[in-house]
């Protein structure tokens, strides 16, 4: 009986650490990128997030083709995703950033300047999710490259650029 106790005290941490590796996404399938349009959204608080909020969104329509150049004006843009993984339909953690060209984006509430913002969102493997900017969150967006990325972690999962620049130059 002791030996049976120990081997599951021992065995314990190991199992759950096997259940949540096989939890974890392997990898996200970039299935659109562009400008879209939302049905509805909120703010919700993001510590790390632009102006600390982020918005959670309902997507109304994907873009009819993809788009690398986003002309700034009152625009949303961003990439349309599946997470790949050994279990479709568990629910994991994932960090969405966007990365800003220099000098970076100045937050419209405090005035300092960023070179990325991040949220957390809890996302499940095998569905369609989205993420994405709108430059209405920016006093003055910057133009140059937007790097959007997903990460699981320290691992890098899905990484899409954009090229901002002024009126559709």
């Amino acid at each position: 009986m002791r030996i049976l106790l120990r081997a599951i005290l021992l065995c314990g941490p190991l199992l759950a650490w096997h259940a949540a590796a096989q939890t974890a996404a392997t990898g996200a399938r970039l299935t659109w990128y562009g400008i879209y349009t939302v049905e509805t959204s909120r703010l919700e608080d993001e510590p790390n997030g632009l102006n600390s909020k982020k918005w959670r969104s309902t997507l109304r329509r994907k873009p009819e083709t993809n788009r690398d150049r986003i002309p700034i004006g009152d625009t949303r843009f961003g990439i349309g995703f599946v997470l790949t993984g050994p279990v479709t339909g568990a629910k994991m953690r994932v960090r969405a950033v966007v990365r800003f060209p220099l000098p970076g984006a100045r937050e419209a509430t405090s005035g300092h300047m960023r070179l990325a913002e991040e949220a957390s969102f809890d996302w499940t493997v095998g569905q369609e999710h989205f993420f994405g900017e709108r430059f209405a969150d920016f006093p003055d967006p910057p133009t140059g490259v937007w790097t959007f990325q997903l990460w699981d972690g320290d691992r890098l999962l899905l990484e899409k650029s954009f090229t901002v620049v002024m009126d559709g130059t």
